[in-house]
């Protein structure tokens, strides 16, 4: 970040990166729901090899740290804490729950809105 509250071209890039890579993350996520996960049981199945893990709680992990990735670049100061999520949310073991809560995170007009304000801050 470059002096008086500007956004470098540099910082600019890397956020567009940044949105770019979440986005096609989430979007795979919508995919394993559509295709792969058939009921709402396969989300909540505990892993033997991970104590209690399950699908729709790595689901509802990862799309937390994407929420906290776009909100925290939508306005300044533009600081990422990774440690306030809320868990226990229906996207664990609902597989429509998941699927909205998926696209509510990688809504275009949303990602878009994120670069405009930052080109705008550059300018």
């Amino acid at each position: 970040m470059s002096t008086a509250g500007k956004t470098s071209p540099g910082d600019i890039e890397n956020m567009k990166q940044s949105l770019f890579v979440a986005e096609r993350v989430l979007q795979r996520m919508i995919n394993l729901l559509d295709n792969h996960i058939t009921s709402n049981k396969q989300l909540t199945v505990g892993s033997r090899y991970f104590s209690r893990s399950t699908i729709g709680k790595h689901l509802r992990h990862a799309r937390d740290y994407y929420e906290l990735l776009i909100d925290s670049i939508s306005s300044p100061p533009r600081i990422l804490n990774y440690d306030v999520r809320i868990r226990n949310t229906p996207m664990e073991t609902s597989r429509t729950a998941a699927r909205d809560a998926v696209i509510e995170t990688i809504r275009i007009e949303r990602i878009e809105g994120v670069t405009r304000k930052a080109d705008k801050s550059h300018n």
